[in-house]
C-alpha cells in the first residue's frame, strides 16, 4: 500500500524545487517574444540572445537540445519558461497535489468526527439530554461542573458546524469521494501521480510550442519528459513506460473534463 505525503512531507520534498521554478517564472516573462528562428543561432546555446534562463536543470538541457536541434524552430513564446510553467503546474495542481489535498481534508473530517465521538461518550456519564445538562447550568444555584460542561456542549455543536462545512465545501469543489470515510489502500509505484501531472502539463507545453500534440511513441519527447520529471521527482528508477504514461494522463484529463461539465 502507497502512503500518501502530508502537506508538510510533500513541501519539504517539492518545496526546494517548487520555489525555485517559481522565481524563475516571476524574474521572467513567458510571453515576452522569444528570437528563436528569428536571428542567428550563436554557439549553438540552445536559447535566444534575449533568454536570461541559466542552463542548469535537466530540464533545461532537454529543452535546449530540442532547441539545436530544431524541434522547437520558431516559438511564439519563450520554451524554456514554458516548460518552467509546466512544472510548477505538476507540483501545485497536478493529481499528486490533489491526492494529498484530498487525504488532508479527509484527515480533518474523521478527526474531528472522532473528537465528537469522545465528546458525546464524556457527556452521557453524567447526563444522557444535552438538554439535562443546559438546565442544570441555568440554575441559580448551579454546579459549576454543569455550567462547564454546557461550554463543553457548546463547543461540540460548533465541532458539528465545522464538519459540515468542511464537507459541502469539499463538494462545492467537486470532491466526489466520501471524505468521512477512511481512503481505499493504494497499489502501485510511489510518486506514479506526480509522473502522471508531469506528463500532463508536458503534453500541453509541447502543444503551445509545436502547434500539435505529441505522436504516438515520439521518443524525442520521451526524453524531455523523463528530464522533466528527474527534475521536480530525483532519478527514477526504473524509467517509466512514458508511452503509457502519457496515454494514461490524457485519459485522466479526458475523465476530469467531463466532470467539470456535468
Amino acid at each position: 500500500m502507497i502512503k500518501v505525503p502530508t502537506t508538510r512531507e510533500r513541501n519539504d520534498r517539492h518545496g526546494p524545487i517548487f520555489y525555485r521554478l517559481l522565481a524563475r517564472l516571476l524574474q521572467g516573462n513567458i510571453r515576452a517574444e522569444c528570437k528563436l528562428g528569428r536571428e542567428p543561432q550563436q554557439r549553438r546555446r540552445g536559447k535566444c540572445s534575449a533568454c536570461s534562463i541559466n542552463i542548469d536543470l535537466e530540464l533545461d538541457h532537454a529543452v535546449a537540445k530540442l532547441i539545436r536541434e530544431e524541434v522547437i524552430a520558431a516559438p511564439a513564446n519563450c520554451p524554456h519558461l514554458l516548460f518552467t510553467r509546466a512544472l510548477g503546474f505538476a507540483l501545485l495542481l497536478g493529481p499528486g497535489a490533489q491526492e494529498t489535498h484530498r487525504e488532508s481534508e479527509r484527515t480533518r473530517i474523521i478527526e474531528l468526527n472522532t473528537a465528537l465521538k469522545h465528546v458525546d461518550h464524556a457527556l452521557k456519564t453524567l447526563a444522557p439530554d444535552r438538554r439535562d445538562i443546559k438546565r442544570l447550568a441555568e440554575e441559580e444555584d448551579a454546579d459549576e461542573l454543569f455550567v462547564r460542561l454546557e461550554d463543553v456542549v457548546r463547543a461540540e455543536t460548533l465541532i458539528q458546524n465545522a464538519v459540515k462545512f468542511l464537507i459541502e465545501n469539499a463538494k462545492s469543489h467537486g470532491e466526489q469521494t466520501d471524505l468521512t470515510k477512511p481512503a481505499r489502500p493504494r497499489r502501485g509505484r510511489p510518486g506514479a501521480l506526480d509522473v502522471q501531472g508531469v506528463v500532463h502539463y508536458c503534453d500541453n507545453a509541447w502543444k503551445e510550442l509545436i502547434g500539435k500534440k505529441p505522436g504516438k511513441n515520439n521518443v524525442t519527447f520521451h526524453g524531455l519528459l523523463q528530464a522533466a520529471a528527474e527534475t521536480v521527482l530525483g532519478p527514477l528508477d526504473p524509467e517509466p513506460d512514458w508511452e503509457h504514461q502519457i496515454v494514461a494522463a490524457r485519459k485522466r484529463g479526458w475523465k476530469s473534463g467531463q466532470k467539470s461539465q456535468d
